[in-house]
């Protein structure tokens, strides 16, 4: 998440019962591994943005990743 400002060694604050809308960080389980990505929903599916300009958009169904959160702080590292 180089373009928010969240750095490897950071901490998230992520609320578990809070609704993830569209354009929300949210942290996410998919393909084996946990990652903060902003959501945008598409119908039945769902767009994973990245903050790192590298890595391109990843658009996937819905039932194929689980949303676990949204991002609601962080916590710098010193």
């Amino acid at each position: 998440m180089i373009e928010k400002d969240i750095q490897n060694g950071d901490y998230v604050v992520i609320d578990s019962s809070a609704a993830v809308n569209d354009q929300d960080i949210a942290a996410v389980y998919y393909n084996g591994a946990t990652t903060l990505k902003q959501v945008m929903h598409m119908g039945d599916s769902v767009l994973l943005i990245s903050a790192n300009p590298k890595y391109e958009p990843i658009h996937i169904e819905e039932g194929d990743l689980s949303i676990m959160g949204k991002l609601v702080g962080v916590i710098k590292q010193l």
